[in-house]
C-alpha cells in the first residue's frame, strides 16, 4: 500500500470488472484503481510495480483498449493472478493513455526480471529521475484527475437529481485528436488481402507458390489503387458529433432521477458548451472532486440554462441555488438583437426569399416574421445556429477559410462597391486587383431586372449581296425537287421581310401550304421478300437458344472443381503476361533515338532486372499447356470429351496471348 506523503503522476479513465474507476501510477512505485463511485460494489486496490511479472495489450482494432498485468509473488487481486483494465476514453484518447503506462509499466517489469536474474527478491529503484516526477505536468497528466467520486445528493423524486457518473472525463480541454502514426505497406497489403477473398487466392497461386515475388505482384495499378484506398479509409477520422449533448435523466429503483455520464458526453459538454470547461479547469480537483463537480452541476442553475429540451420557465425558479456554479450564470441572450456580432457577409438583401412566409394581409399588421415573440425560444434558436455553425467550420475547413477571404476582399455589407476594397495578406495580388471587376460582375447580374432595361437595337450590319434572291433560290431547288408530294415551305423563303406588306404577304403563303400540306404515310407498302428474310433470323435465333441453352463457353456449365482451377489458372497467366509485357516494354529513355548519350550504369541495372523478371516470366508462361493438363487430371476422371472441349473454349483468347509472347520470347532468346 502506498504511504501518506506519495503522490499520482499518471491518470487514466479505466474501468475494472465492468466498474468505471480512476488509474493512476504514484510516487512510490505503486499502481492504484479507485472506482468512480464509493458505493461501487467494487473496491480499489493497489499493486507494487516489483509484484508485477508481465503485461499484455489488446489487439489493434479491438473494440475494446484494455492492458492486462500478470501478478508475480502470489499477489491476487479480486482472487485472480490476473488484472484486465479497459481504458474508456475515445479512441484515440484511450488508446494514447494505455501506451504511456505501458511504457512506465514495462520499465518496471524489466527492472524486475533483471532483478530476478540477478537473484535479488527486493525490487529496485527507477533507474532514473524520468521514471518519478515530482509533481505531475501537463506532458505525462492524462485526461483525467486522480479524485474519487462523492456519494450522490439526495433528492427529492421530482427534482432533477442525483447523477451518478459513470466514468471521469476523458480531458479537461477538448484537444484535436492526434492521428494514428501510419501504417506500413506490408500492414497495408496484409489488410486489402484480407479483404479481398480472389486477390487472396491469386497471391497464394503465384506469389506464396515462388513464381513472383511480392513487390512484382502489387505493381499493378489496380492493386496500387487499392492500397492507397486503404490507407485513406485508415486515415479517415470521425468528425464532431452533430447532436447537442443534453443527457436526459432516468428514475431508478429507489425513485431518483439518474443521469449516466460516459466519457464521451463530457467530451461533448466541454467542447459545446465552454464555460462547463472553465468550471472543471477552474474547481477540479482544487476545490471539488470528480463525482462532486457533476453531481452538482445537473443539480445548478447552470445546467437548466444550457439545456435544450424540456426548459419550462419554472424549471429554474425550483433549483436551489450553488455558490460555485452561479457564478457562471450570464443573461439570457433573448433580446431582438444577438449578443454575438455575426460576422458581416457579402451577400444581398433579397426581398423575395421570405415571400411565401408573408400572407397577403392588406391594411392589417403582418406578424408572420416578427422575430422574438416568444422570448424564451430565442437563446435557444441561436444556441442551435451556434452549434450548426461550429460543425459546419469543424467540417468544412479549407473551404470555409477560403470564403473568409473572398468575404475579407469584398467588404462587409455596405463595402461591395467601394472603389479600393479591403485586400487580404493572405491572397495573391491579381486576385486582390482584380477584386472590384469580380463584386461589379458579381452583383450585377444579381440585381439587375431585364424588364427595368431600356431595350436596344442591335447593332449588326445587314450583308447586301447582288443577286440575293436567286442565290437562295438556286440553293434550295435540289431539296424541294427531291421532296414527296408534300411541298416544302423552306424554299418560299428567299429572304427576309423588310415592310409590314412583305411580311402579311409570307403568312399568306405558308398558311396556304400548311392547310394543302398531307401525311403520307398511308402509301407506305412493306416489302414481302424482306420481312420474310427477318422472320426467318429470328426464328432461328430462337430454335439456337432453345437447342443449345448453354453456349460451350459458358463457365457454369461446368464442374465446381474445374471452375475453380480454370479461374486460378486464367488469372494467374493473365499477371504473367502483364509482367512479361511490361519487362520488355520501351522505356521512356528508349524511345530517344536521336540521343547519343551512352547509357548510365543504372541504367543498365534497371535493363538486366527488366530482362530478369521477362526471362522469368516466359519460363511461368512455357508451363501454359502442363497446368492445363494437370488441372483436367486432377479435376475430371479424363473421359469427359465435353468438358476438355469446354476448358479449350475458354481458354482460347488466353492461349494465343501465351503463344504471342512465347514467340517473342524465343525471339530474344529468352527461353529455347
Amino acid at each position: 500500500m502506498s504511504s501518506s506523503s506519495s503522490s499520482s503522476y499518471m491518470h487514466a479513465a479505466v474501468a475494472f470488472s465492468k466498474v468505471a474507476g480512476t488509474l493512476s501510477l504514484q510516487t512510490d512505485q505503486v499502481v492504484k484503481w479507485v472506482p468512480s463511485s464509493s458505493s461501487s460494489s467494487v473496491s480499489a486496490f493497489s499493486i507494487s510495480f516489483g509484484d508485477i511479472a508481465g503485461l499484455q495489450t489488446s489487439k489493434e482494432g479491438a473494440a475494446q483498449i484494455a492492458l492486462m498485468l500478470v501478478l508475480a509473488n502470489g499477489v491476487q487481486v479480486a482472487s485472480k493472478p490476473k488484472v484486465l483494465l479497459v481504458f474508456n476514453a475515445a479512441q484515440q484518447t484511450a488508446l494514447d493513455d494505455r501506451e504511456k503506462f505501458k511504457t512506465e509499466l514495462a520499465a518496471a517489469v524489466s527492472r524486475n526480471r533483471a532483478s530476478a536474474d540477478a537473484g535479488s527478491a527486493a525490487p529496485s529503484t527507477p533507474a532514473s529521475p524520468a521514471a518519478v516526477p515530482s509533481s505531475p505536468s501537463s506532458a505525462t497528466r492524462a485526461a483525467t484527475p486522480d479524485t474519487r467520486a462523492a456519494t450522490p445528493t439526495q433528492t427529492r423524486p421530482t427534482s432533477t437529481a442525483a447523477s451518478t457518473a459513470a466514468s471521469p472525463a476523458p480531458s479537461k480541454r477538448p484537444r484535436p485528436k492526434d492521428l494514428p502514426p501510419p501504417k506500413t505497406d506490408i500492414e497495408l497489403r496484409i489488410s486489402v488481402i484480407k479483404s479481398n477473398p480472389q486477390l487472396r487466392a491469386l497471391h497464394k497461386d503465384i506469389v506464396i507458390s515462388g513464381q513472383m515475388s511480392d513487390a512484382e505482384f502489387w505493381s499493378h495499378p489496380q492493386r496500387q489503387r487499392l492500397i492507397r484506398a486503404e490507407r485513406a479509409k485508415l486515415e479517415q477520422r470521425a468528425g464532431r458529433n452533430a447532436r447537442l449533448a443534453d443527457p436526459k435523466p432516468t428514475p431508478n429503483e429507489a425513485g431518483e432521477m439518474k443521469l449516466s455520464i460516459t466519457p464521451e458526453l463530457i467530451r461533448d459538454l466541454f467542447e459545446q458548451f465552454p464555460v462547463v470547461a472553465r468550471a472543471y479547469d477552474e474547481n477540479v480537483p482544487s476545490k471539488l472532486d470528480e463525482g462532486s463537480f457533476w453531481t452538482r452541476y445537473f443539480q445548478s442553475k447552470l445546467y437548466h440554462r444550457l439545456r435544450t429540451s424540456a426548459r419550462s420557465a419554472a424549471s429554474e425558479h425550483i433549483v436551489q441555488d450553488d455558490a460555485i456554479f452561479d457564478a457562471y450564470l450570464t443573461e439570457e441572450d433573448n433580446q431582438l438583437e444577438p449578443r454575438r456580432v455575426f460576422n458581416p457577409h457579402d451577400r444581398l438583401l433579397d426581398l423575395q426569399a421570405t415571400e411565401e412566409d408573408h400572407g397577403e394581409t392588406g391594411n392589417e399588421k403582418d406578424w408572420t416574421m416578427r422575430a422574438g415573440a416568444e422570448r424564451r425560444t430565442l437563446p435557444l434558436m441561436r444556441r442551435f445556429n451556434d452549434h450548426s455553425q461550429s460543425l459546419l467550420d469543424s467540417a468544412l475547413g479549407d473551404q470555409e477559410e477560403e470564403q473568409r477571404k473572398r468575404r475579407r476582399i469584398v467588404g462587409g455589407v455596405g463595402e461591395e462597391y467601394s472603389d479600393h476594397p479591403p485586400a487580404d495578406d493572405g491572397v495573391e495580388e491579381d486576385e486582390a486587383g482584380d477584386s472590384v471587376d469580380w463584386i461589379k460582375n458579381h452583383y450585377y447580374k444579381e440585381i439587375v431586372i431585364d424588364e427595368l432595361n431600356e431595350t436596344r437595337r442591335d447593332d449588326t450590319v445587314r450583308l447586301n449581296m447582288a443577286g440575293l434572291e436567286g442565290y437562295l433560290s438556286n440553293t434550295q431547288s435540289g431539296s424541294t425537287d427531291s421532296t414527296s408530294p408534300t411541298k416544302s415551305t423552306t424554299g418560299s423563303f428567299e429572304v427576309v421581310a423588310d415592310t409590314v406588306a412583305e411580311y402579311a404577304g409570307f403568312v399568306e403563303r405558308f398558311n396556304a401550304e400548311v392547310q394543302s400540306a398531307t401525311i403520307g404515310l398511308g402509301s407506305f407498302k412493306t416489302s414481302a421478300p424482306g420481312t420474310e428474310k427477318a422472320m426467318s433470323r429470328m426464328v432461328a435465333n430462337l430454335r439456337s437458344r432453345s437447342l443449345n441453352p448453354r453456349a460451350a463457353s459458358d463457365l457454369k456449365t461446368l464442374p465446381e472443381a474445374v471452375q475453380k482451377s480454370l479461374v486460378s489458372l486464367q488469372a494467374s497467366t493473365t499477371e504473367f503476361l502483364r509482367q512479361f509485357w511490361n519487362a520488355i516494354a520501351p522505356g521512356p529513355d528508349d524511345n530517344d533515338s536521336w540521343s547519343a548519350q551512352p547509357a548510365q550504369p543504372d541504367q543498365e541495372a534497371q535493363h538486366e532486372a527488366r530482362t530478369a523478371v521477362a526471362v522469368k516470366m516466359a519460363a511461368n508462361l512455357k508451363k501454359f499447356a502442363a497446368r492445363i493438363e494437370d488441372m483436367l487430371a486432377t479435376s475430371t476422371t479424363g473421359i469427359n470429351e465435353d468438358v476438355d472441349a469446354k476448358v479449350q473454349a475458354l481458354l482460347t483468347p488466353t492461349q494465343r496471348a501465351v503463344d504471342r509472347a512465347l514467340s517473342i520470347a524465343r525471339a530474344r532468346a529468352f527461353i529455347t
